[in-house]
């Protein structure tokens, strides 16, 4: 590596360490910060444990978890929840892909060895953005990457 690329991956470090540390001095510390409660009503709901949808429940997240899911009338959401209906939409969970080349696009476009070799690794990690954003849209929340070198 070269002393301008050493020092600008060095720089970029101090920058990155920076930011981390500018934020946990403006962020409340862990547990003290309040959890958001937010109540879920879709049109149908699928579990993943029965065939069929189920209609008329809710679902009630709290910060990051879900809390409660079932009939609407069984879930109690705290005063102050936050209420988004989604009548028209099936709420599912989220879908695992367990075989995908994030930083390679295919074989038919740019062989193997010319995009790992010669492409910049810029170029490739914005097209993985582009497409992890993509899968998450389409409902994969978690994927397995292989082959990345």
């Amino acid at each position: 590596m070269s002393r301008c690329a050493l020092r600008q991956s060095h720089r970029f470090g101090f920058g990155f360490a920076g930011v981390v540390l500018f934020l946990l001095t403006i962020l409340p510390p862990v547990g003290e910060a309040q959890e958001v409660a937010t109540l879920i009503r879709p049109g149908f709901v699928f579990d993943g444990f029965e065939e069929e949808l189920h209609e008329g429940w809710a679902i009630l997240v709290r910060g990051e978890r879900i809390v409660a899911a079932g009939p609407s009338e069984s879930i109690r959401a705290p005063a102050r929840a936050r209420i988004i209906e989604l009548p028209d939409l099936t709420l599912l969970p989220g879908l695992i892909e367990g075989h995908s080349h994030i930083l390679l696009h295919p074989y038919d476009q740019v062989s193997w060895t010319d995009q790992v070799l010669n492409e910049a690794l810029a170029l490739r990690v914005a097209r993985a953005v582009v497409a992890l954003r993509e899968t998450l849209l389409a409902g994969i929340t978690t994927i397995r990457d292989l082959g990345t070198e």
